[in-house]
């Protein structure tokens, strides 16, 4: 900033004032700098980025259900093997065993991401 510029002063609700005298200092900047290096920045269309995180939210809503189905189904599988390997004398092999597990592994953790990311979705939206 030079001696030219100009100045004015502004008058800021304290909790703003809090926020971005944080904001500063987490970013090794002066309350000035940080000030003007927030008006600076070109506006974010807000209306486009909530309607992109309701699509998001409600294609994962749409998603977790078949995860959920499918998940549901390697488990059966699995326990329609365990049941085949106990009370039968036919042979399970264990890669069938082994390939079941990592299904359900695999499912389980699609099912946790998706969920995760939904939560964090809506509470963007929410906020």
């Amino acid at each position: 900033m030079s001696e030219s510029d100009s100045q004015f002063r502004i008058r800021l609700p304290s909790p703003l004032k809090a926020k971005v005298e944080k904001s500063a200092a987490d970013n090794g900047r002066s309350l000035n700098s940080e000030i003007v290096i927030r008006l600076a920045r070109e506006p974010t269309d807000n209306g486009k980025l909530m309607d992109f995180l309701r699509e998001e939210a409600a294609e994962l809503e749409a998603q977790i259900p078949g995860i959920k189905w499918e998940l549901d189904q390697a488990h059966k599988r699995l326990g329609e093997m365990i049941t085949t390997l106990t009370e039968t004398d036919q042979p399970v092999t264990d890669d069938k065993i082994a390939l079941l597990q990592t299904q359900t592994r695999f499912y389980r953790a699609r099912l946790e991401e998706a969920e995760s990311r939904l939560r964090r979705i809506r509470r963007v939206i929410e906020e």
